[in-house]
């Protein structure tokens, strides 16, 4: 059966944060395979405010919480969905998840998580509404019995679709959000390629002047961030893969506190591009090889230069279909034997 023939038709009540755009190309994609899809934003809102007590404390939101899931249950009256599909979210009430398993109770629920258990404390105690469930992390798969499916590259981020010879006029680049100690570290490769002939390229990207100024007073990794060097307004998505593209090698950064790989790993897979990454964990999947892939240490970042000297080696058809968005797709919805 094609993804086609398993989703033509469908309904799907699909919720997710809002993540650079993410969340459009997963629904587009489903819509693609004939589904009829409904998104709705996990959280009831993305100013600074929510966002902060969203992942502090919901309990300051809960009558916005209780109010914007309501209105979702009012607003579908008249619709049966054959799916209700979650990824990572952070604001759903149980109220509202007992109340859509009982008002669907034919649909499938899937519930899919980009971040490590670690980090969203409330996530086990949510696994029981579920019929499907994944998670990009491996350790968490194993510690919690679930459904280890990593993340996946978008169709921009296919080396298929791009029609143009691209001259690399970067070295090394890194796009991405300011968090934890990603300056800090991308400073400290700024000065082990300052003697030699390498280009690097660095964006930084915050939500907010605000979220900036709260960093740079509450967290030791912001005390030496200038201003001048972070960006309020994120790069399209066009335009970040242009970049990419036009870099020999891409820099990956992952958050201390996940083990899962990120996005980015996999745009570089779909890219057919190098990657430098601290995640260790990189070791341990299909794609692994040693001359497409360096490992630093974020407390010591040494560049290995012959890297770079090194010919990349080319992933084959199956590894770069699995990796795809329809890939990803096809597992978390072909996955019907499996809870």
């Amino acid at each position: 059966m094609t993804l086609f023939e398993k989703l033509e038709g469908k309904n799907i009540l699909f919720f997710s944060p809002s993540f650079f755009g993410y969340e459009v190309k997963i629904k587009k994609k489903l819509e693609s395979y004939g589904a009829n899809v409904k998104w709705y934003d996990d959280r009831p809102g993305n100013d600074f405010f929510t966002k902060v007590f969203v992942r502090l404390d919901k309990r300051v939101l809960t009558r916005k919480i209780n109010s914007y899931y309501s209105e979702i249950l009012d607003e579908n009256t008249n619709i049966v969905f054959d799916y209700c599909f979650f990824v990572t979210p952070e604001a759903t009430p149980t109220f509202f998840l007992k109340r859509l398993r009982k008002k669907y109770d034919k649909a499938k629920f899937i519930l899919y998580i980009w971040d490590s258990f670690e980090n969203r404390k409330r996530m086990p105690s949510m696994l029981k509404f579920f019929d499907s469930i994944f998670t990009f992390d491996y350790e968490d798969s194993k510690k919690y019995a679930l459904n280890f499916r990593p993340l996946f590259y978008i169709d921009e981020f296919s080396i298929r679709n791009e029609k143009n010879i691209i001259k690399e006029n970067y070295s090394l680049a890194f796009i991405g959000t300011a968090h934890t100690d990603r300056y800090l570290l991308c400073q400290e490769i700024k000065k082990r390629l300052e003697n030699s002939d390498f280009v690097p390229f660095y964006y930084f990207f915050m939500h907010s002047p605000m979220l900036f100024w709260s960093r740079k007073i509450m967290n030791k990794n912001f005390r030496a961030v200038r201003k001048s060097d972070i960006s309020f307004v994120p790069l399209s998505a066009d335009k970040v893969r242009d970049i990419l593209f036009q870099a020999q090698a891409i820099l990956d950064i992952h958050h201390p506190e996940q083990r899962g790989l990120t996005m980015r790993t996999f745009e570089c897979l779909g890219m057919m591009k190098k990657i430098v990454t601290t995640n260790k964990s990189i070791k341990q999947y299909d794609f692994y090889n040693e001359s497409n892939v360096l490992i630093i240490d974020r407390d010591r970042p040494e560049i290995d230069f012959s890297f770079f000297e090194r010919d990349f080696v080319p992933y084959n058809q199956e590894i770069l279909d699995k990796y795809s968005i329809s890939g990803w797709i096809r597992d978390i919805f072909f996955n019907d034997e499996n809870g």
